[in-house]
């Protein structure tokens, strides 16, 4: 699926397997059953409110760098509606005028980096249990409904 230049991508209920190429450049690839999304130096500039949406217990999955800018009213540039796993090797820069990332349930980062940005929260929201294990903010502010344990 090719994604236009302004889109985000949607994968609540997409239950089949499937590969977004952003017209930005990199792509997404979607494992349904494993639910596991995997971005592959993605660039998506989105003009909505979310650049990329994730279903509750999805692993987000860091290859190379990628970036996620989104424009739009209350907008988000990662929105999950449950728990969000994030591993990789990789690097996110997201931000959005609400802010980079709002996890509805809880938050573990085990590897990969994160720059997260907003006018409103300016990094991460997450209303469940969080843990950052790889993760030492420099210069960006994190707010969270939970506790985050030192590291």
């Amino acid at each position: 699926v090719t994604v236009p230049d302004g889109d985000g991508i949607n994968l609540y209920g997409v239950n089949s397997d499937a590969t977004y190429l952003s017209a930005r450049g990199g792509s997404l690839v979607w494992e349904a059953g494993s639910r596991t999304a995997t971005l592959h130096s993605l660039d998506l500039a989105v003009n909505a409110d979310y650049g990329l949406f994730l279903p509750e217990g999805t692993t987000l999955v860091l290859e190379g760098e990628s970036r996620i800018s989104v424009s739009g009213k209350g907008s988000w540039s990662v929105l999950t509606s449950g728990d969000l796993t994030v591993r990789g090797t990789g690097s996110l820069s997201a931000e959005g005028k609400s802010g980079g990332l709002y996890c509805i349930g809880g938050f573990l980062q085990e590897s990969g980096r994160l720059a997260l940005r907003g006018a409103a929260v300016n990094g991460l929201l997450a209303r469940g249990a969080s843990e950052a294990a790889a993760w030492r903010p420099r210069g960006i502010a994190v707010e969270f409904w939970s506790a985050l344990p030192a590291v």
